[in-house]
């Protein structure tokens, strides 16, 4: 099916399909051959721009990768969320990816830091301590110290498995 989107009308005033690839360098604004080229369609909360192609949404600058090459995943130079240029995407993994955030010191710092140091963290080294030396298996359980202090009990298991707050 073809949405109106797809289509401009011809100089007979029809509609006439429009190449995805058309539709898509159409709302992106190039300021230069080195300078970010702004995605200037519709964009997620996150400031990513994304292009409806092959019956679903996909991000813009994954786009112009998919365009030359279709296994390759991107992430920016640049770092700008909205910026398609080829020239300041680079070829990398998810990992590569989530590296590159740390080295940056972009993005949410609980990707990268554990336990206390992790600014969302929920408990101090103290508390941990606190439920790692109460628990004891049939007498003080899991459960009892989620409810006391207002996690579900797989967060208390991992403490109390080094698994957080190592």
């Amino acid at each position: 099916m073809v949405s109106l989107d797809d289509m401009n009308r011809n100089s007979e005033g029809q509609f006439v399909k429009v190449p995805t690839k058309n539709r898509f360098w159409s709302k992106v604004n190039k300021k230069g051959p080195w300078k970010c080229w702004e995605w200037m369609g519709a964009k997620r909360k996150d400031g990513y721009g994304v292009v409806w192609h092959g019956g679903k949404i996909i991000r813009a600058h994954r786009f112009v990768v998919k365009e030359f090459n279709p296994e390759i995943k991107v992430s920016h130079r640049c770092d700008n969320p909205c910026c398609v240029n080829p020239r300041h995407l680079f070829k990398g993994t998810q990992v590569d990816n989530l590296m590159d955030m740390k080295k940056k010191k972009r993005g949410s710092s609980h990707f990268y830091e554990k336990g206390t140091k992790n600014p969302k963290a929920k408990f101090s080294l103290k508390e941990v301590e606190e439920i790692r030396s109460k628990y004891v298996p049939y007498k003080y359980s899991q459960c009892r110290l989620a409810r006391e202090y207002g996690v579900v009990q797989q967060t208390i298991s991992k403490i109390i498995k080094y698994q957080r707050y190592e």
